[in-house]
């Protein structure tokens, strides 16, 4: 299917950028050459442009200004601060360079000498290499097409000494109409570093940003007198690297929420060129009157969209699972902790979310999807990171923005794909006691019929027997971190222990801090869920091993657990050895961590010795007789064993794929096993802690590599053993009875 550029993009102009250029922080300075200083002449490049509304007239062009300051760099690559002595609001420039040193000559010099706002601003030279840090936050200018301290320019010396400068940068003119008044301007994009540290060849004067997470995909633009909208667009001008930008999406912050336009074309932002972008009318971008409410039916982590065919417009109310509004209690200093924008972290496909709309005094967000795609995306709320008081930085400033996130399924509508019978009773809470409740909870688990965040699934055997890889791979789901509700993606294909999970289906993810670049392991462990938020491609790597396999229990509340606080439930530290580990609920009520959707909860423990405990067994001292459920090994593709299933009546079927499990960093175990995770609590309060432990949290596995050559039927009886608490699984969500 050919996409479309939902960002309309006029013809490009080339020029050297329009406005003057100062650098506001070093406004006082002695412009008359002194003992000890030396003077230089720069000139800027001359390149005109064609004004797009009138091809005659419109000429513009970057001039010195008062205040400038440029930095001259020596042969040793010492670089000197080098003020504006004569020739402001001309190309060409005298410079009073302090400190200079008899006889040094200057080959070489960089606009601006200082970056406001950075830790790391002064730059370092070394030989002909240039480390710099370019700024993640620009400021709107209303005289001019961009701020100071953002055109980065660097020259070289002709024969006569004389320095010519060339900008290294591009530029995107983002034409902005509405009745709105906009506060701030995000840039993002899928994967091309704009801000943080970069390098310039100071022969070749080109530019190449890092790689690693001190360089960063977005870059904000404030407005701090705030600009009012009109039916005539409005231009706003952000500065950026050179380079191609897959995918962009461009955020407007304004009084009452947030409006993002998603492009799902690539744009090129070319040097010393303008990229005019239409952004459109911001009132009439989406019908909000059209709107689904998806809220309407309870309050979740998760919201299920199905293919109709053609577009529509959905919603969702901003509370958490309980009902309470999403604010970040964590959030630094005096700024208001409410929600102010709304943006994706990453997404499968753009097609499922875009046009993102935020009203602020409904609490609601809008957004549209095509009807068509299907896949996952997650919807992040931020704070509003153009007014965080008291917050030390910049870089600060957007790293600590997020305050929740929502997943978006795009799949058929889910149903109840088995009824487990229970033939026999369970003592489902193991207490050697089989009371009504557990007669009754016996009778029948509505399990979902796939995997959450999987995109199809087989309605009965005879779609297993025919079924392809592609279609095994899409019967996955996306991975979860224990007690965490916030989905890790999915990988491309079933069968692949890949080293690091960033090779998955996800393909756009969008830069909110320097640490939502690549899909990375931690080891450091943190006191609770919530700041996952901070570090949402963070996998937490820590580990804890309890007494059932060696470990000591207590060690629980003093060991490296990627959870402190949220392993023992509710973010405290008070009473810890009551607790039980209940993020994912239990029997209680839905919780705020749950990530299932509305109506679904991850299965408790006694679900799943329903689902995977046969034959007799022995639960807390009582012998229980229990059936047995027999899975059948699916069919293969190539080397793959695509996973196992349970057939009811030779028609109906329950499928689960051998999809593996997240851990270390990689995708392990894929085309062998399949891991589930179990939400915890279930059942009567535990008196230890080492039965506590080992009966809250239950993940079981379905693992053929024993069968492959001696037999058909799999066996699952591995319940109680316990599983990696960083490592990421499935979630199978139950219906809420």
């Amino acid at each position: 299917m050919k996409k479309t550029s939902r960002l309309f993009a006029c013809a490009v102009m080339a020029l050297a950028f329009a406005g003057c250029v100062k650098d506001a922080a070093e406004d006082n300075f002695t412009t008359c050459p002194v003992e000890g200083t030396a003077t230089v002449s720069a000139s800027i490049e001359t390149v005109t442009r064609t004004s797009l509304n009138d091809p005659d007239e419109g000429v513009a062009q970057v001039l010195w200004s008062e205040g400038d300051v440029i930095g001259v760099i020596t042969s040793d690559g010492t670089i000197r601060r080098a003020v504006l002595a004569e020739g402001a609001g001309t190309t060409n420039g005298l410079f009073t360079v302090s400190d200079a040193v008899e006889g040094e000559t200057y080959d070489y010099a960089v606009y601006p000498y200082i970056y406001n706002g950075n830790t790391a601003s002064k730059k370092t030279v070394a030989g002909t290499t240039l480390s710099l840090n370019l700024p993640a936050f620009q400021t709107y200018s209303a005289d001019g097409v961009f701020s100071t301290s953002t055109n980065t320019m660097v020259a070289t010396a002709d024969d006569g000494g004389r320095l010519n400068f060339k900008s290294v940068m591009g530029c995107l003119e983002l034409k902005i109409s509405g009745s709105q008044t906009v506060r701030g301007i995000t840039v993002k994009n899928s994967v091309t570093k704009v801000a943080g540290e970069a390098t310039i060849d100071l022969e070749q004067q080109t530019l190449a940003m890092g790689t690693a997470n001190t360089s960063f995909s977005f870059a904000y633009l404030e407005c701090p007198e705030k600009v009012q909208l009109s039916e005539t667009p409005t231009s706003f001008y952000v500065l950026l690297p050179v380079g191609t930008y897959d995918c962009l999406q461009i955020g407007i912050l304004t009084d009452d929420g947030s409006y993002v336009r998603s492009a799902t074309s690539a744009h090129t932002v070319k040097r010393a060129t303008v990229k005019p972008v239409n952004c459109g009318n911001l009132d009439t971008m989406i019908d909000t009157s059209s709107a689904i409410d998806l809220s309407a039916a309870g309050y979740a982590n998760c919201y299920i969209v199905s293919p109709s065919g053609s577009e529509q417009v959905y919603s969702f109310e901003t509370k958490f699972v309980d009902g309470t509004p999403v604010e970040n209690p964590k959030l630094p200093g005096s700024g208001d902790k409410s929600l102010a924008f709304f943006s994706l972290i990453w997404a499968e496909d753009l097609n499922i979310a875009y046009d993102i709309r935020f009203d602020k005094a409904e609490g609601k967000v809008y957004f549209k999807y095509d009807g068509k795609t299907v896949g996952n995306v997650r919807i992040a709320g931020c704070n509003d990171f153009f007014a965080s008081a008291g917050v030390a930085s910049n870089v600060k400033r957007a790293l600590e923005s997020i305050a929740w996130a929502w997943h978006i399924w795009a799949t058929d509508a889910p149903s109840v794909g088995i009824t487990v019978d229970g033939n026999n009773v369970k003592d489902l809470d193991g207490d050697g006691t089989i009371t009504t409740e557990e007669v009754a909870r016996a009778n029948k688990i509505n399990l979902m019929d796939r995997n959450l965040g999987a995109t199809w699934a087989p309605k009965n055997v005879s779609e297993v027997e025919g079924m392809t890889l592609e279609q095994a791979t899409a019967s996955a789901g996306c991975f979860y971190q224990f007690g965490n509700p916030h989905p890790y993606p999915r990988q491309k294909q079933l069968g692949e222990n890949v080293g690091n999970w960033q090779y998955s289906a996800v393909k756009y993810r969008f830069g909110f801090s320097q640490y939502v670049q690549d899909w990375t392991a931690s080891n450091g462990s943190k006191t609770h869920a919530l700041v996952n938020m901070y570090y949402p491609m963070y996998r937490y790597a820590t580990t804890y091993v309890p007494s059932v396999v060696g470990g000591n229990a207590d060690s629980k509340y003093s060991g490296n657990q990627w959870l402190k606080a949220d392993i023992i439930g509710g973010n405290s530290t008070a009473n810890e050895a009551s607790k039980d580990l209940c993020l994912w609920g239990g029997q209680g009520s839905k919780t705020n961590y749950d990530p299932c959707p509305a109506g679904w909860v991850v299965p408790h423990r006694g679900n799943i010795y329903q689902m995977v405990i046969g034959a007799t067994k022995t639960i807390n001292g009582a012998s229980v007789s229990v059936n047995r459920p027999y899975f059948q090994l699916g069919p293969r593709s190539g080397e793959v064993a695509m996973g196992s299933y349970l057939s009811y009546d030779g028609v109906a079927c329950d499928w689960h794929p051998f999809s593996g499990y997240m851990g270390g960093g990689s995708i392990g175990a894929s085309g062998t096993a399949c891991y589930y995770w179990g939400c915890g609590y279930y059942g009567a309060s535990y008196t230890t802690t080492s039965t506590k432990l080992q009966y809250n949290m239950a993940s079981y596995a379905r693992t053929p590599k024993d069968l492959h050559s001696s037999g058909a039927y799999l066996n699952n009886s591995t319940l109680d053993s316990w599983c990696v608490l960083a490592n990421g699984y499935q979630v199978r969500c139950v219906k809420r009875n």
